[in-house]
């Protein structure tokens, strides 16, 4: 009878084991990731009480195919409940209070086109605003909460709607342009007016603490590619020209009022106006026409900025792989730390009394979500968790990693190990490489259709993500460092990176993998066709194959030459065909999957049909997988099902 007893109990020890295995192997999937409800937009009241904040809400099977709503939620401080605010069938999103506290303004497609809808805080309707033909783009409150500005692009012109309904629908290139157009509506009586009459596209503004002046961004033409290079205008707040007040270098972001309205504080590239991003803070005196830049030889990346006071800005940067916010002095440019996130904090909204502040934000073991803290006790904590369903997921460890090259550069990255890592153990091993080139990847949440790094780490899989030369978060001189030599230092900063895992034991050389989207798509491309002895298998979402057709097609050829290149491509035609993945294309090449958007406009996806003709020739093998309705990103939920699994599959078939 014991006999019978203890066999009983082994036989339900050895059934419970793969029970006890899999409850510890929860891993990320493609479906834990379409799941997510992304958080985003936080607006905290005036009087630092309640929070306004924006999440997502997916479809259902009835709603059809297309990106996640979203909708306005609530959560008042003093209880901790997030509670949903506003209720539509579509999007409502962008909320703003009024300042005094009793309203709050958001954009909404409720009823077709975006237009501005305004509610009270203590409950009712929401009240629609603006009757905008075109839609609205963005609103600003006036100090005195009695208008509101708003920035809409011209409609079609009614003749020329009744020339396309005839069929005469032929559009002339750059000569059909609509001026973005800011306007301003008085909320006693409805009544709309042109605040900027002259044809001044308008990106970015700030009303003077007065209400008599609005600071904007403009540019001439109405552009993508015009949008980045702005130059600060001023106008009168109730109507006429915009006049030009100080032309900016390079990159221009936004653009904000100091509370005694003595200064405009804007978001622009530093040095000679060429970095690739607009990266630094720049000030402009009220009385003169000068500007100057306050943060000089600042070893990051300036992700936002606000006022704290007349004398403070706060702002927020990407530094080596952290987030973190700082505080500077404009009377002597003093930086003062005060969080570091391991993490991405963004979103950061003060409250009136300059201490208090709402913010969204991620960590490496959790996707974003609503945080709240405090700029006196440089503190900051969760308040939300709209993501439960991934709390008992394993998660890859998550940490900074660098490697020194020959001329000295020191090389950051990112490196994700394996959920079951074991000291010693050789792994296959994915780099995924970010676009832009001017991004970083930081310390943060690597869960989405383009972050792979934990749905493959949960795989087997070391993910390792290089912030190569010409990344951001490494201050003026990193960033540039790539100028004119897109694929020459940058590609051997990737390269001593996977040698760096292999000397340390944790990358297998014989099973190394490359990935990314935009412009890591294009250097997963050239990895392929350059250094197959090296990759097993490349996945090149969005990227560029051919530099000079590229240099025809995109929506952006002026920036790529200003911001990169350092000249258009017929000034240096024989360099952008040497650093063409399609020149190298041999039949000595790794297999690659080519994901595009049917409608990308950023790289079109002509460029994937060139890579996929001349893979097919070589008989490499490659599959080219085009999604509906995409732009230069996948939104649709089956469409990102379908992409992570394909990323998964690929590795797996040519790595395992």
């Amino acid at each position: 009878m014991k006999q019978v007893n203890r066999l009983t109990i082994i036989i339900s020890i050895l059934l419970l084991i793969p029970l006890l295995v899999f409850a510890q192997e929860r891993i990320l999937t493609p479906e834990d990731i379409v799941q997510i409800r992304n958080v985003h937009s936080a607006q905290i009241a005036p009087d630092g009480n309640k929070i306004a904040f924006v999440a997502q809400r997916h479809r259902t099977a009835e709603d059809g195919p297309g990106s996640p709503f979203n909708d306005i939620w609530m959560l008042d401080k003093r209880d901790g409940e997030p509670k949903r605010f506003t209720w539509s069938a579509r999007n409502d999103f962008s909320p703003a209070w009024s300042p005094g506290g009793k309203w709050l303004a958001f954009l909404s497609n409720r009823d077709g086109t975006t237009q501005v809808y305004r509610i009270p805080v203590d409950g009712g309707e929401a009240h629609r605003v603006t009757n905008a033909p075109a839609g609205v783009r963005s609103f600003r409150w006036s100090p005195d909460g009695k208008q509101i500005a708003f920035v809409s692009q011209d409609p079609v012109p009614e003749e020329i709607q009744r020339e396309h309904k005839a069929g005469r629908d032929w559009k002339v290139v750059d000569q059909q342009h609509r001026t973005i157009r800011l306007h301003a509506i008085e909320l006693a009586t409805e009544e709309s007016r042109e605040v900027v009459r002259n044809d001044i596209s308008v990106w970015n503004y700030s009303w003077s603490p007065d209400g008599r002046q609005i600071a904007l961004i403009g540019t001439r033409t109405p552009t993508i590619d015009a949008s980045y290079y702005g130059d600060l205008y001023l106008v009168d707040a109730q109507g006429g020209d915009a006049t030009l007040f100080v032309e900016l270098p390079g990159k221009t972001g936004p653009v904000s009022f100091s509370p005694d309205g003595r200064h405009i504080a804007i978001k622009n590239a530093r040095g000679d106006g060429r970095e690739p991003i607009d990266g630094g803070i720049f000030l402009v005196t009220k009385e003169a026409p000068e500007w100057s830049s306050i943060i000089e030889d600042f070893p990051g990346t300036v992700t936002s900025f606000g006022w704290v006071n007349n004398n403070e800005l706060w702002f927020t940067t990407q530094q080596d792989t952290r987030t973190t916010l700082n505080n500077i002095d404009i009377r002597n440019t003093r930086v003062t730390p005060i969080i570091d996130h391991r993490g991405i904090l963004s979103g950061i909204s003060l409250a009136a009394d300059g201490r208090q502040f709402a913010a969204t934000g991620n960590t490496p073991d959790h996707p974003n979500e609503l945080w709240s803290g405090s700029l006196r006790d440089r503190s900051v904590e969760r308040l939300t968790l709209f993501n439960d369903h991934i709390t008992d997921i394993d998660f890859g460890e998550v940490s900074e990693v660098s490697w020194t090259r020959p001329d000295g550069f020191v090389i950051q990255g990112v490196l994700i190990k394996p959920v079951d890592y074991q000291e010693g153990v050789r792994y296959p091993t994915v780099l995924q490489i970010h676009g832009g080139p001017e991004a970083a990847y930081l310390q943060s949440w690597h869960g989405s259709w383009s972050l792979w790094g934990q749905m493959l780490a949960g795989r087997g899989y070391a993910v390792l993500l290089p912030n190569y030369r010409g990344s951001t978060s490494r201050g003026y001189d990193f960033i540039e460092a790539n100028m004119g030599d897109m694929m020459g230092e940058e590609w051997n900063d990737i390269v001593a990176g996977a040698d760096y895992l292999i000397e340390r034991g944790i990358a297998d050389e014989d099973r190394l993998g490359i990935g990314g989207w935009s412009y890591g798509g294009y250097t997963s491309a050239w990895a392929a066709a350059t250094a197959a002895d090296r990759f097993k298998a490349a996945i090149m979402g969005a990227g560029i194959s051919n530099w000079i057709s590229f240099g025809g097609m995109t929506d952006i050829p002026d920036e790529m030459a200003i911001a990169h290149w350092d000249g258009y491509t017929w000034d240096y035609m024989d360099l952008h065909w040497e650093r063409s993945p399609l020149k190298h294309i041999d039949g000595n090449d790794a297999p690659t999957l080519i994901l595009f958007g049917e409608r990308d406009d950023r790289v079109p996806p002509g460029q994937g049909w060139e890579l996929y003709r001349a893979l097919q020739h070589f008989e490499v093998d490659t599959e080219f997988v085009l999604y509906p309705r995409a732009g230069h990103g996948i939104s649709e939920r089956e469409h990102q099902i379908d992409l992570l699994n394909r990323v998964v599959d690929w590795f797996d078939r040519y790595m395992k």
